[in-house]
């Protein structure tokens, strides 16, 4: 195998989002260390040009890194502002002395709980002098992204044990990695080595040149656990769409007229029934999730839906076709209803995804944690006997629903705000399908604790096709053993 390590000298690095200079790049991408690379070569060697050249032709790598990603680990990034100097001159009010203009500039900067990196190539892609080769210009490397982030570059010959790592997805879109989770890695193409070289001579001629423009966008996901890590429990959904919304605002006590509209706009435009969508299906078929995503987690959310999501389960390639082919229909054509107003709905690509809020981020549901939290309430699977406890019924809904045995539970009639700010507190009468006479049944806000990692989305309850019963991992949040608030009725 062939693998560079990238060590950072300092605690932090210092490098943005190509398209957001707001937003910290970690890890870094193979692209901006193949542009240091190339910084460092001597391109009078014919050797090392070619070299560059092969470098630029692998695949793109596995990456090692912890976190994995920026938004793993989001209150590890910040910004940096300093006043620095600027090229242009200015009047200094002196005949004899000119004088250099000040402005205040700032840049992202990430803390990384490990200051390491790993770029691996399954294979031997390079000839033993061209290994060697690549070592020496490795060491030539004084930093990578801004000069304030100085690294230690070198070739391994072995991947180091323990680092969690990204892979990038097959190119026919099929999951290469657990949970899901989209990661863009900018990487070298054929030719970026001669669009560095001529953003350079452009630049050396006075003329704009940005080289943090060159590279094409790789997505990556989330490689499997290795041996000896905790095993993650995945759930009943394997896939989540997420669908942004355009339009007047509206607030999450309207989730269910929502999800039902989605649902029935997805329903009318498919070919053939599909039991996971309709719901009339063979006892135990897992039935799709259509949910409306709030505004919550944050302490001034108000709750309002921010998009619409579709969970999904493992379904037949032919079905997921059928699925897929509806849903864009609906995004065409949009969704609208007299009581609503009208909406546009929006798919993102991958890289705008990073600019999308962090209600519309699919990891947002879908990261793995032990311990969940509802931000709609969850509706029971039937009614309470004067002889029940809650917290059997709760579990049942929740064993119900697709997930384990929860290790503990709390519930409560009122959302746990301190937990989860914006959830929602819906009255009885918001927690039924619109047109349907059916009694209240009594619902429920969860805190759960599982024994292992349960990965998302987590959708808990009776109306869980419709969206109640959403939760959202927690990391660092605990649930007590000894559940307070179980035992209130409705």
């Amino acid at each position: 195998m062939l693998a560079i390590r990238c060590r950072l000298l300092r605690d932090t690095f210092e490098g943005a989002q190509p398209d957001d200079p707001g937003e910290p790049e970690w890890p870094p991408s193979w692209m901006r260390l193949f542009s240091a690379l190339v910084a460092v070569a001597d391109h009078d060697s014919d050797a090392e040009c070619a070299l560059l050249a092969r470098l630029e032709a692998l695949p793109a790598p596995v990456i090692g890194a912890n976190p994995l990603a920026a938004w793993m680990d989001p209150e590890m990034g910040v910004r940096r502002s300093a006043w620095v100097p600027l090229n242009a001159l200015a009047d200094s009010g002196s005949a004899s002395l000119v004088a250099r203009k000040n402005d205040q500039r700032s840049w992202a900067r990430f803390v990384p709980r490990a200051p390491e990196v790993v770029y691996g190539w399954h294979g031997d892609p390079l000839a033993p002098d061209e290994r060697a080769l690549l070592d020496k210009m490795c060491r030539r490397v004084p930093y990578v992204g801004r000069s304030t982030s100085p690294v230690t570059l070198e070739v391994l010959e072995e991947w180091p044990e323990q680092l969690p790592s990204m892979e990038p997805r097959s190119a026919d879109g099929s999951e290469a990695a657990n949970g899901g989770e989209v990661h863009i890695v900018r990487v070298p193409f054929p030719g970026s080595l001669n669009a560095l070289r001529d953003v350079h001579e452009r630049k050396m001629r006075g003329e704009p040149g940005d080289p943090w423009t060159i590279g094409k966008y790789v997505e990556y996901g989330v490689a499997a656990a290795a041996d000896g890590e905790e095993e993650v429990v995945a759930g009943p959904y394997r896939d989540l769409v997420v669908l942004g919304l355009e339009g007047p605002q509206r607030d999450g006590r309207h989730a269910v007229e929502f999800s039902d509209l989605l649902r029935k706009a997805v329903m009318a435009r498919m070919t053939r029934e599909i039991p996971a969508v309709h719901g009339h299906g063979p006892r135990g078929t897992v039935q799709c999730a259509f949910l409306a995503l709030p505004f919550v987690g944050h302490r001034h959310s108000d709750g309002h839906i921010v998009g619409l999501a579709i969970a999904i389960p493992e379904l037949p390639r032919e079905d997921l076709v059928e699925l897929s082919t509806a849903i864009g229909t609906v995004v065409g054509s949009g969704l609208g209803s007299r009581s609503l107003g009208q909406f546009q709905l929006r798919r993102f690509t991958g890289t705008e995804l990073r600019r999308a809020p962090l209600a519309l981020q699919p990891w947002r549901w879908r990261r793995e944690s032990t311990a969940w939290v509802t931000v709609y309430p969850a509706v029971l699977d039937r009614y309470l006997k004067r002889e029940d406890e809650l917290e059997d019924v709760v579990r049942t809904s929740i064993r119900n629903s697709g997930y384990p045995e929860p290790i503990a539970v709390r519930a409560s009639l009122r959302p746990f705000s301190s937990v989860v700010p914006g959830a929602l507190d819906l009255q009885p009468y918001e927690t039924t399908r619109p047109g349907h006479r059916e009694g209240f049944r009594p619902y429920r806000h969860l805190l759960i604790r599982f024994a292992r990692p349960v990965r998302g989305p987590v959708v808990i309850g009776s109306m869980r096709h419709y969206g109640l019963g959403l939760c959202l991992p927690l990391v660092t949040q605990t649930v007590t053993e000894r559940p307070t608030g179980v035992g209130d009725r409705e």
